[in-house]
């Protein structure tokens, strides 16, 4: 049973909808996110868990700097840890990701609707052309649906050739409808330039006509802008 199926049956149908959404935040905090957000949000979940059910959600109400959800045998599905300089670790799955959490990250990026699929910080123009150069990625770009895990080793590469580090893979779940029983799964790259992580996400265009009318070509965005433009289609 995935981490999510486990999850979903902490909530009625009438909920699952907005405790999604609250577990999206959850693991992937907008900038400017605050210990304060963390607790809200997963206190958030307990008002939403069927009546004992609560008592699993454990929200770091009184001071602690870790957040969980476990399931009926007192085993972790998802893990929040914060640390005093802000890293902030989320844990799911066996997938494990640390955010670098601060104000001065572009303030108010999770507030914008992010029209753009290139991010003007880096160019990304240039860097999605030269990736279309390869024939290979080429075809899968073209031909976007089911390829993201194919395309994860090959960008990685090119990243890394472009001076990128701390390359790793992100996962994102994809529901078509609340009351989906599985949801597809979602893989983009991550790297570092210049102290700043960069998404690069080229098949995210196979979801356009899947609801997510934005979603309309290769993404290559900030992470902020990433997460926003993913919380925006998926409204």
């Amino acid at each position: 049973m995935s981490s999510w199926e486990k999850m979903k049956e902490f909530f009625c149908s009438t909920h699952q909808t907005e405790a999604l959404e609250c577990i999206w935040t959850i693991c992937h905090p907008p900038a400017g996110t605050t210990r304060e957000d963390v607790v809200s949000r997963f206190e958030l979940l307990r008002t939403l868990a069927y009546d004992g059910w609560e008592e699993n959600i454990h929200s770091g109400l009184h001071g602690e700097n870790y957040f969980c959800i476990l399931d009926e045998d007192s085993q972790e599905i998802l893990s929040v840890t914060l640390d005093d300089v802000g890293n902030y670790t989320v844990n799911c799955q066996g997938y494990s990701e640390t955010h670098h959490l601060t104000m001065a990250t572009e303030p108010g990026v999770e507030r914008t609707d992010i029209t753009y699929n290139l991010t003007s910080d880096i160019d990304a123009a240039a860097y999605l052309e030269e990736l279309k150069q390869n024939p290979i990625i080429n075809n899968k770009i073209m031909n976007p649906v089911g390829q993201c895990e194919s395309l994860m080793t090959p960008v990685s590469n090119f990243m890394n050739e472009k001076g990128f580090d701390n390359i790793r893979y992100r996962g994102i779940f994809i529901w078509d409808k609340p009351t989906e029983e599985i949801p597809t799964n979602h893989f983009a790259v991550v790297g570092n330039k210049e102290g700043k992580d960069y998404v690069f996400d080229v098949s995210a265009h196979q979801f356009e006509n899947r609801g997510m009318s934005n979603l309309n070509g290769p993404l290559i965005l900030s992470a902020d802008e990433w997460v926003c433009k993913y919380r925006m289609a998926t409204r």
